[in-house]
């Protein structure tokens, strides 16, 4: 290997290694999040729009006494 193609070489190899470095550190899990699942235009009065959403609201299974818990 010649003098000038290594620092080429070795920049390519510390790509290479930092890559995986980045992982999931910002990860969410999908249980805490809520997806749209219904989103509404509408026109309201005085000439303004409404828009809404709709989220689903998952419950716990295995709560007692018919006690429903959501979370949010």
């Amino acid at each position: 290997m010649s003098f000038k193609s290594r620092p080429l070489f070795l920049l390519g190899l510390l790509l290479l290694l930092v890559l995986p470095l980045s992982g999931c550190w910002d990860v969410r899990d999908i249980d805490n999040r809520l997806l749209v699942t219904t989103l509404g235009i509408e026109e309201a009065p005085n000439n303004q729009v409404k828009i809404w959403a709709r989220f689903p609201l998952p419950s716990v299974k295995g709560t007692s006494g018919g006690e429903r818990i959501r979370i949010i």
